[in-house]
């Protein structure tokens, strides 16, 4: 009996690394996606390089010598450098709504992988082992199969979720 059941340890544990694995890559996407969608636009781009070229005629002018023209030009760079702020604040709280939001979604479907998994697996015992090993928590580490001395695939996939989270991944 323990000859039939081994493939199905096996294939819970690689289905948890597969799980993990997936849910680790989608989530290093969730970050990066949303960064990728909202780039600065091209008004931005515009008001960066008048920036540039502004701090660049500044440093070419001396405060003492032209002082109002200098104070004139800090007042311009000062107003474009707060326009790119307000900008930047507002796509990255765009940026931000668009990562959690895809981490929910991506959250949602590994549940439901999972919850179909449990569901389709759930009377199937992983292992049979003797009855007396695990005596005072049979009923826990056995649910939902029913079968004393069984390890149930719910417990069996915490255990597998552990060892890949602590070894593997």
């Amino acid at each position: 009996m323990a000859d039939e059941l081994f493939p199905m340890t096996v294939f819970c544990f690689v289905y948890v690394l597969l799980m993990r694995t997936v849910f680790k890559s989608l989530l290093a996407a969730s970050s990066w996606i949303p960064k990728l969608l909202n780039k600065p636009t091209s008004g931005e781009q515009t008001s960066i390089d008048e920036l540039k070229s502004m701090k660049a005629e500044q440093a070419i002018i001396s405060p003492q010598d032209e002082f109002a023209r200098f104070v004139r030009l800090k007042r311009k760079i000062d107003k474009v450098s707060e326009d790119l702020i307000e900008k930047a604040k507002s796509r990255n709280e765009k940026i931000g709504k668009q990562q959690r939001s895809l981490k929910g979604i991506f959250l949602m479907c590994l549940f439901a992988v999972h919850i179909v998994f449990l569901v389709t697996y759930r009377k199937t015992p992983i292992v049979q082992l003797p009855e007396p090993w695990f005596s005072p928590l049979h009923s826990i580490i056995s649910f939902p199969t029913g079968t004393i001395g069984a390890i149930g695939l719910p417990f069996w996939m915490v255990t597998c979720n552990q060892i890949v989270s602590s070894y593997i991944i």
